[in-house]
């Protein structure tokens, strides 16, 4: 995901600023909070998080909303992973829907192929397999592009 934000900002002429980005140890919805929380007291002009999971992104909304931070007029908050939690929370929250079922079936098949080439002693080349995602979007986010 960190290489498609680098690649997104490249694409769009951004420059990469660090600053913005707080690497997830644990991917709790309480670093969600601790990381919005720091935006917030560190007044960090953002308009818009993208988190690593849904639980991180819930976490965040939770403390904009103690706050009174507005979703999505003041930030917009987007999820990866469209967890079914993300309809819970409010304002529901955007996210990004991955295959997870399909990407366990795929992974799946190909340890199935690399445990065959090793028994027969032959070299596995491995493969690189992108599924689709798509966003779902809910109320936590407006105004947004898809490209």
């Amino acid at each position: 995901m960190f290489i498609g934000y680098r690649k997104a900002l490249e694409d769009n002429h951004i420059k990469y600023d660090s600053s913005l980005v707080f690497p997830c140890e644990k991917v709790t919805f309480e670093e969600g909070y601790q990381f919005a929380e720091k935006i917030h007291e560190q007044k960090i002009e953002i308009d818009a998080l993208f988190t690593i999971t849904d639980l991180v992104a819930i976490g965040a909304i939770t403390y904009f909303n103690e706050i009174g931070v507005k979703i999505p007029e003041q930030i917009s908050v987007v999820g990866f992973s469209n967890n079914f939690v993300s309809v819970l929370i409010t304002p529901s929250l955007t996210s990004i829907n991955q295959p997870g079922y399909k990407m366990g079936e795929k992974a799946l098949k190909l340890l199935f192929k690399e445990i065959k080439s090793n028994k027969k002693g032959l070299p596995f080349k491995p493969e690189t397999i992108v599924l689709p995602t798509k966003i779902i979007k809910r109320n936590s986010t407006f105004n947004l592009v898809e490209k």
